[in-house]
C-alpha cells in the first residue's frame, strides 16, 4: 500500500509539474499493477505513468492491463491517460530494423493506445526513434547519460515528429519521454554527484532546443514537448529533481522513503545548469566523460540481455 504521505508528496510534485511514475522493484512486470489502486487517487488529477524494467520480458498480457487502468475515463485521475513503458529485447539495441518490428509487434499484442515502447539511446535505438514516432508510437528514449545522447535523441525526435505531421498524423496523441537513469551516471565516478549535473545540463538543453523555430511549427501543431524523466532514482534525488515537465520513477520503496524526508524547493536546484557544468569538470581528471557513459551503457545493455534471457 502507497501511504497518504507518499501521496501528498505525489500532489505536492504535481503541483510543481512533475509527473509520478511507478516500477516495480526488480521482481515481476505485473508487481506495478498491486500499487496502482493506491497511487491512482492523487488530487490535482496528476498523470501517473508505469515504467517496467528493462531487464524483464513484459507480459503482454499485464501490459494490457495496466494500459487499461491508466487509460480509464472514469479513473480517479479526472480522465486523463497515463502510459505505460514496456521494454524491447535489449538483443535489439543496435538493430534498428530489429527494434522498430519489435515495437510495432509489442503494441499490437498489448492492443492499447497508451502503450509506451522503451527504446535505448545508441546509435541504432535514435534511428528507430524517428522511425516509431512517425508511424504515430509512444516512445521511451532510455539510458540517455550524456548531453550528446540527449541531442541526438532530441534530432530523432524532431524529425519523427516531422515525418508524422507530413503524413497528417494527430502530432497531439503522440507522448515522448527521455529517461536518464541518474544513480547508474551517479556511478561513474566519485563522488556520487555526476547524476544530478548530467540531469541539469539536460534540463539546459531541452529548453534551448525547444526555443528553436521548428519547434514552434511542431507546438503550433499541437505536439507535446518530450517529458525528461529521471529513473534508477535514490531517495535523495527526488528535492534536487524538480522542473517543469519531468517525471520521477520510484519503486514503492523509494517513494516512501523520499516523501518522509524530501523538502520540496521548486525547480531552483535542476536550475543550476552552470554548477552542474562545474561539478562535472571537477570529474573529468578521475576519469568521468563520453567514453564512461559509454561503457556504463555497454555494460548495463549486457545486463539486461543476461537477465533478460534468464527470464524467458
Amino acid at each position: 500500500m502507497i501511504s497518504q504521505t507518499a501521496i501528498g508528496f505525489m500532489e505536492q510534485l504535481a503541483a510543481e509539474g512533475v509527473q509520478s511514475w511507478l516500477t516495480a522493484d526488480r521482481t515481476t512486470s505485473a508487481e506495478p499493477a498491486q500499487l496502482l489502486p493506491y497511487a491512482l487517487p492523487t488530487a490535482r488529477g496528476s498523470v501517473i505513468g508505469v515504467a517496467l524494467h528493462g531487464d524483464v520480458p513484459p507480459d503482454p498480457a499485464a501490459v494490457r492491463l495496466l494500459c487499461e487502468r491508466l487509460g480509464d475515463p472514469a479513473a480517479p485521475q479526472g480522465g486523463r491517460t497515463g502510459h505505460v513503458s514496456a521494454p524491447l529485447d535489449p538483443a535489439l539495441a543496435h538493430d534498428t530494423d530489429g527494434l522498430v518490428s519489435a515495437s510495432r509487434s509489442l503494441r499490437t499484442a498489448v492492443g492499447r493506445e497508451n502503450l509506451m515502447v522503451q527504446i535505448p539511446a545508441t546509435e541504432a535505438g535514435v534511428e528507430a526513434i524517428t522511425e516509431c514516432l512517425a508511424h504515430g508510437l509512444h516512445v521511451d528514449a532510455t539510458l540517455i547519460c550524456t548531453t550528446r545522447q540527449c541531442n541526438r535523441v532530441f534530432d530523432a525526435f524532431l524529425a519523427g515528429m516531422e515525418r508524422a505531421l507530413i503524413t497528417g498524423r494527430a502530432l497531439q496523441s503522440i507522448r515522448t519521454v527521455l529517461s536518464c537513469p541518474v544513480d547508474l551516471v551517479d556511478g561513474l565516478a566519485a563522488p556520487s554527484v555526476a547524476g544530478v549535473a548530467t540531469a541539469r545540463l539536460l534540463y539546459r538543453l531541452r529548453e534551448r532546443r525547444l526555443d528553436s523555430t521548428w519547434w514552434q511549427v511542431l507546438r503550433a501543431g499541437q505536439a507535446h514537448p518530450p517529458t525528461l524523466l529521471w529513473t534508477d532514482l535514490r531517495p535523495h534525488h527526488a528535492a534536487r529533481l524538480v522542473g517543469w515537465n519531468t517525471g520521477m520513477v520510484f519503486t514503492s520503496r523509494t517513494l516512501e522513503e523520499a516523501a518522509w524526508t524530501s523538502e520540496l524547493a521548486g525547480d531552483a536546484l535542476l536550475n543550476r545548469h552552470r554548477e552542474g557544468e562545474r561539478e562535472l569538470a571537477r570529474l573529468t581528471p578521475a576519469g568521468f566523460g563520453r567514453a564512461t557513459a559509454d561503457q556504463a551503457v555497454t555494460a548495463e545493455l549486457t545486463r539486461r540481455r543476461r537477465a533478460w534471457s534468464a527470464g524467458l
